[in-house]
């Protein structure tokens, strides 16, 4: 019993913002897409974390793909715009954060004079590819 408590305890003081120490600012929290859909449940399988960092050129285009697990992004420097199918333009600015729809195609044009840096996570199962572009 003892070591459940101490685990608890432990748990609560790792996790609590105001003792875990620093300045801390949640980019993104949400159960859907930035479009509304609500994200899917994890698969089954051994629970993979990739985060990924990708520079994208001025005038670069990202072809169209779409994520097999959930993905989302944050805008670390420039700019991207984000196109989905419906030809819907989002541009996203240095401190913006975006989840996208597992399984919904989307492409992306730096459109700014700089590179645009995203920090991208996923939360994947072991073996999932991350990125599949559209054929």
């Amino acid at each position: 019993m003892e070591k459940i408590f101490s685990a608890i305890i432990l748990t609560f003081l790792i996790s609590s913002p105001v003792l875990a120490g620093g300045e801390k600012t949640i980019i993104l929290k949400s159960t859907s897409s930035h479009e509304g859909i609500q994200l899917p449940a994890y698969n089954k399988g051994q629970p993979e974390v990739v985060i990924l960092k990708n520079v994208v050129r001025p005038g670069e285009v990202i072809p169209s793909h779409t994520h097999t697990v959930i993905a989302a992004g944050m805008i670390l420097s420039g700019e991207l715009t984000v196109i989905d199918d419906d030809n819907n333009r989002i541009v996203l600015k240095e401190g913006d954060g975006m989840i996208e729809a597992v399984g919904k195609y989307y492409s992306a044009v730096n459109e700014g004079t700089e590179p645009a840096v995203i920090l991208a996570f996923f939360a994947s199962v072991e073996g999932e590819p991350l990125i599949v572009n559209r054929k």
